[in-house]
């Protein structure tokens, strides 16, 4: 159903479009082209292409589309060709095309046309169902139908013809494959054209929505599982205070960083190891109070001036071999 819509859609804005009788005009080399600045639409004389009519071994246009620039191989001038194909389902040909678009965008600017307000571009030969009788150019030549290839001959040949204003009327109402320029960039849209660009659609917006329900799903998770993070280790919601419990918490690990080294600093006071021993350490915020038992007075000393680098000392106290420090960190 997508799929359908796409293409319903890309089909009103590009393929076969009817032209406005109004706007739509022809256009040939060497024609007075005053009533042309005003146009929308535009065909092309057989001057600005070339056309052959063909059967190949195919039915479809995308499928003839490689065998297209083979057709016209050592025929065709110098130049910086383009092919397309129409496919003629009642009769089994094709009618098979080659244009240099960079000197037909050049002509037409060299007579004043505004490539960018011209829709619809045509070849002439889209509209060969149309042209039972001969088109008086009205310029000393003719359109003729000459066995389902349209070409130009002189007028005094002629018999019987239609005005190019009649043909033009009835080509308003006949839907014929279009050749869109844009500026110097032309291009042409048929329908396997948009089979691939609905496809290419339809495929992008399946991978958006696969896409877009996976990162729902993943976000939600991720969602669920930082609340219970938050619940679980009582973290602040807000980013000042976040901060704020950071800054406290750095504060508290230097603060046991610095107890943990004084107290290791604490534990290599010099003592006589077979005689003197550590009897009592107590670490309480910034006191410390410490009792060794020495072998002898004389060790006292040492263990002050070993202390005084690391403690500020308020009180010391030698009795009976137990020495009794009382310092602050």
């Amino acid at each position: 159903m997508i799929l359908k819509k796409l293409q319903s859609n890309i089909q009103k804005l590009f393929f076969k479009k009817k032209a406005s009788s109004e706007n739509l005009k022809f256009v040939d080399k060497g024609m007075n082209n005053s009533s042309l600045q005003n146009c929308t639409g535009l065909i092309l004389s057989t001057s600005f292409y070339w056309v052959k009519k063909e059967q190949l071994p195919v039915k479809k246009v995308h499928e003839a589309k490689k065998l297209l620039p083979a057709i016209f191989d050592g025929s065709l001038p110098d130049g910086n060709y383009k092919y397309i194909a129409e496919y003629a389902e009642e009769s089994g040909w094709f009618y098979i095309y080659a244009y240099d678009e960079e000197k037909i965008a050049e002509y037409l600017e060299s007579i004043g046309i505004d490539l960018t307000k011209i829709k619809r571009f045509y070849f002439i030969q889209s509209f060969i169902k149309l042209i039972e009788k001969p088109v008086d150019l009205k310029n000393g030549y003719s359109l003729v139908n000459d066995n389902g290839i349209i070409c130009k001959l002189p007028s005094e040949f002629i018999e019987d013809s239609v005005s190019l204003d009649e043909f033009l009327k009835l080509a308003s109402n006949y839907k014929a494959t279009n050749i869109y320029i844009s500026k110097r960039l032309p291009f042409s849209v048929d329908r396997s054209s948009i089979l691939k660009i609905s496809a290419a659609l339809f495929i992008a917006a399946v991978i958006y929505i696969v896409e877009y329900t996976t990162y729902y799903k993943a976000y939600n998770k991720l969602v669920l599982e930082n609340k219970n993070l938050y619940e679980a280790y009582n973290i602040p919601k807000t980013g000042y205070q976040r901060r704020a419990r950071i800054k406290k918490l750095e504060s508290i690990k230097d603060e046991i960083i610095s107890k943990r080294q004084i107290f290791s600093k604490l534990l290599r006071i010099p003592l006589n190891r077979k005689y003197e021993f550590i009897r009592k350490l107590t670490l309480s915020d910034k006191r410390v109070s410490i009792e060794i038992s020495l072998h002898n007075d004389k060790n006292a000393e040492k263990i002050k001036k070993y202390l005084e680098k690391i403690l500020t000392l308020k009180s010391i106290k030698v009795k009976s071999k137990i020495m009794k420090i009382k310092a602050e960190i």
